[in-house]
């Protein structure tokens, strides 16, 4: 009269479904999709013929497993771009899996091959994981950030990477100047004319032009 099998899911929910004869033979079928439930999946089959009677004897069993990977997108610094050394800047993705993330992480491998990993962390209720990373004060050159992504199925996608390039646009801080200014010295005296010079990378040089009266310059080094 019919068959009809109930799928029992991981969560223990049931589904039943109603299998057809296939033309005039002695199967019956049906398909079923697998919801995005990892686990085991208990499948009890129930015939019924015109007589009213039941066989529900009959079980089997399979187990769903996810293997597709999780995607990254919108992915921020915006590739080939140049940021200034010792900046602050964002490190962000739009996440998404079928399932659920478990983390999502950054490399930045600097242009010296070192590698520094940070953890993006879940923007409320959003898709987009981001971090602050503060660009190392040298070297300059081409910085590559990866994104890894795992979700709780354990499938890893490192697919997605951008590079940004760097720029130092940060001036050397300048103090302590010798002599101090506005101090008097006598005529033909020997004096110092230094410096304390920082430089978030290296300096380079460091000259003192001096402007007589007469208004000539003379620089030293």
């Amino acid at each position: 009269n019919f068959v009809i099998a109930n799928i029992t899911l991981p969560n223990a929910t049931v589904k039943q479904i109603t299998l057809s004869q296939v033309n005039s033979t002695n199967k019956y079928n049906n398909s079923y999709t697998i919801p995005n439930l990892t686990g085991r999946y208990n499948i009890i089959y129930i015939a019924n013929d015109t007589s009213a009677n039941t066989n529900d004897t009959e079980t089997a069993f399979f187990f769903g497993n996810d293997t597709t990977l999780p995607q990254a997108a919108a992915v921020e610094p915006i590739n080939g771009s140049t940021k200034n050394l010792s900046e602050t800047i964002e490190i962000a993705a739009n996440i998404s899996d079928n399932l659920e993330i478990s983390k999502v992480l950054a490399n930045v491998t600097l242009p010296n091959g070192t590698i520094q990993q940070i953890t993006l962390s879940q923007v409320g209720l959003t898709n987009k994981y981001n971090s602050s990373y503060t660009v190392t004060p040298s070297p300059l050159g081409q910085y590559t950030v990866t994104f890894i992504v795992n979700d709780t199925s354990s499938n890893v996608n490192n697919t997605q990477f951008v590079v940004f390039n760097t720029t130092d646009n940060t001036a050397p801080e300048v103090t302590n100047l010798i002599p101090s200014s506005g101090s008097i010295v006598d005529s033909g005296e020997n004096i110092e004319i230094g410096t304390t010079v920082i430089d978030n990378i290296n300096v380079s040089i460091v000259l003192a032009n001096i402007t007589f009266l007469n208004n000539t310059v003379r620089q030293l080094v």
